[in-house]
């Protein structure tokens, strides 16, 4: 059964999805890809099907999550990147060449529809790879968020012509993938034991992951904060929960539950029964 939750509106989709249009966008994607899963196709389809839908519903500014991510204070971090002046489409970067669509901000539909008209003119391997190639293509139209990787070492992004915002400046973060597996772990299909979950998995995108490991993730309501070794503090808007755990976190003590359980173990807590 469909829960929509009050003020939200449930909008069925499919009638944006132009299967011809599809097969253009996907000749880009390296053959042995788009032949291994369906997941592949669909993350790099989505970005068609949701300039089309802003489109047909007038929208100016919105935000596009993927459904494992917990998202926070949404119209704060509209405002908070207002201020910045800047505009286009904004993605989380873990890595130069790999930018996770978690959590899309869009202040200027024209460049999503940028995005969406290079897509079939390119070689690309994933959504990730492709969002990244176009940022370095037309970086007015592609502005990275603030991550943890972009905090640990902003000049590896800027350095190869990225427009990124600085967490420095701006004050807060978004997460990319790491904040959410070293909190809740990753997905127990991308690894080998598959009987619990455990935290403080730390990706291979993580360019400093002592810096990580000396950080403290907290709950200050209505939102998670990191406070860096330095002292200073970002306000975290979402946590890409890549362990689907997101069931255990419905209640409204369980995620500052688990962020203090976190804390307190050094080397990684059990969460529970993971999910196959």
């Amino acid at each position: 059964e469909r829960v929509v939750p009050d003020g939200c509106r449930f909008v069925a989709i499919d009638e944006f999805h132009d299967s011809g249009r599809s097969a253009s966008l996907l000749q880009g994607l390296a053959p042995s890809v788009a032949g291994r899963s369906e997941l592949w196709r669909t993350s790099v389809e989505r970005f068609a099907v949701l300039h089309d839908y802003a489109s047909a519903e007038g929208l100016v500014e919105f935000f596009h999550a993927e459904l494992d991510v917990l998202a926070f204070e949404l119209p704060l971090l509209a405002l908070a990147i207002g201020a910045t002046g800047c505009s286009g489409m904004f993605v989380p970067f873990d890595h130069p060449e790999r930018a996770i669509a978690s959590l899309v901000y869009v202040n200027d539909p024209a460049a999503l529809g940028r995005f969406v008209e290079w897509l079939p003119t390119q070689r690309y391997t994933s959504d990730m790879d492709a969002v990244a190639q176009f940022a370095r293509h037309d970086p007015t139209s592609v502005i990275g968020l603030p991550t943890l990787e972009v905090l640990q070492d902003v000049r590896r992004f800027e350095s190869v012509g990225l427009r990124v915002l600085r967490p420095g400046a701006v004050g807060f973060l978004v997460d990319a993938a790491s904040l959410g597996q070293w909190v809740a772990g990753i997905d127990a299909r991308n690894r080998s034991w598959r009987r619990v979950e455990r935290n403080h998995f730390v990706n291979e995108m993580v360019p400093d992951p002592a810096h990580l490991a000396a950080s403290e993730l907290t709950w200050d309501a209505p939102l998670p904060v990191l406070v860096a070794p330095d002292g200073r503090s970002y306000r975290v808007h979402c946590l890409h929960v890549h362990s689907k755990i997101h069931q255990r976190l419905l209640a409204p003590s369980a995620l500052p539950r688990l962020l203090v359980r976190a804390q307190r173990a050094g080397q990684g807590v059990q969460i529970g029964r993971a999910h196959v």
